[in-house]
């Protein structure tokens, strides 16, 4: 009989013990939880999921501006790419997504090709854009810029946007408004 007292009063001492750590529990789950709640969002972030989502949901909604929206988000990024100052990688991309929504715009004005190549070739051809000229010194600044063996400056990237910005400005493919 002795050893179930014994045993009652290890438990009894046991729980003594928990009540007393519990509130620290509480606040590592608290910590925990936090965490996991964070690094969701984060990685919802990062993958651009909510980008995706929204463009669905206009899709569904029948939205008319789905193209200027993905457009917009390209410059962006574009944007963000030039302003890194020595990454010579990083301004390739951003005229990558330059001339991505350039192409998207003639698109868009009704210049249809098999290739990019091709359709800036119809749009300079048919002469009705004012930036045609600006179109071909920006496609040559992309096409000296993605040889790596090339001298090729910030400041040259720089340019060669401004040169995308006119033509995708006429193009209307980001719709009104400043960009």
């Amino acid at each position: 009989m002795w050893m179930w007292k014994d045993a009652g009063e290890a438990a009894t001492r046991l729980l003594i013990q928990y009540e007393s750590i519990l509130p620290i529990l509480k606040g590592v789950s608290l910590v925990v939880s936090a965490l996991f709640i964070a690094g969701t969002v984060y990685s919802i972030i990062q993958s651009k999921y909510h980008h995706l989502f929204s463009d669905q949901w206009m899709d569904r909604l029948g939205s008319k501006a789905i193209l200027a929206r993905r457009m917009r988000r390209l410059w962006q990024e574009a944007i963000h790419n030039i302003q890194k100052k020595n990454d010579r990688e990083a301004w390739v991309k951003a005229m990558k997504n330059a001339e991505s929504i350039m192409q998207e715009g003639l698109k868009a004005k009704g210049y249809m090709a098999t290739n990019d190549g091709e359709r800036a070739d119809i749009a300079r051809e048919a002469g009705e854009m004012e930036t045609i000229g600006k179109m071909g010194d920006a496609r040559s600044a992309y096409a000296e810029a993605k040889e790596e063996l090339n001298p090729f400056t910030h400041e040259q990237a720089i340019a060669a946007l401004k040169a995308y910005k006119k033509v995708i400005r006429e193009t209307g493919v980001m719709g009104a408004g400043k960009f």
